[in-house]
Formats: structure tokens, C-alpha cells, sequence
């Protein structure tokens, strides 16, 4: 596998056919009582950091802060405020808009 930068999409090589790829992605301890939690008791529940009083959602094993172990889940009923919200462009548009003004 060649580490080399492809610095033109011209340049990508690709071959005809299907390539199998065999794996099992598995959602996580967090995500796997997080989607739990919603599916069997209809509510949605954060981790909250002691230390921080920060609460986040979806939940994850350690604060992003603080890095202190997240034990404690609450329910964070159905309202709230959104802090960050990530949007994903396919990557035909991604390299259309990216590699035009080079």
C-alpha cells in the first residue's frame, strides 16, 4: 500500500468488480445502553460528569473534559439545547468543491 499523497482525484485508480469486506461494528458499552434505553423504556438518557457537571448526548465512557470515568446516566426528557451539530457532504460534492480551486 503506497503511503504517497494523491494530490489529483485523476490520478485514483480503481478496478471493476466487488471486494468483500467482513466485519461486525458493535455500538459501544455507551451506545449499546444508550439505543437500549430508548428502544425498551422509550426515554433518552446522558452520562453526566461529577467533576465537570457536564452532561452529554449520546452518552460516552469518559468525560471529553476532564477525562474522569462517566458512571452516572440521567434522563434528559425530550427537551433541550443543541450545541454542535455536524453535517456530512457525499464525497462526490466534498471533491468537486475541494479540489476545483487548485
Amino acid at each position: 500500500m503506497s503511503t504517497d499523497k494523491i494530490a489529483d482525484p485523476s490520478h485514483i485508480r480503481h478496478w471493476p468488480g466487488d471486494m468483500e469486506a467482513d466485519y461486525i461494528y458493535t455500538l459501544g458499552v455507551a451506545g449499546e445502553r444508550f439505543f437500549k434505553e430508548i428502544k425498551e423504556n422509550v426515554r433518552i438518557m446522558g452520562a453526566k460528569c461529577s467533576c465537570c457537571d457536564v452532561v452529554f448526548v449520546p452518552p460516552r465512557v469518559y468525560c471529553e473534559k476532564c477525562f474522569t470515568r462517566l458512571d452516572k446516566w440521567i434522563d434528559v426528557g425530550t427537551k433541550g439545547r443543541e450545541k454542535c451539530t455536524r453535517s456530512q457532504l457525499p464525497q462526490s460534492v466534498w471533491m468537486e468543491k475541494n479540489w476545483r480551486h487548485q
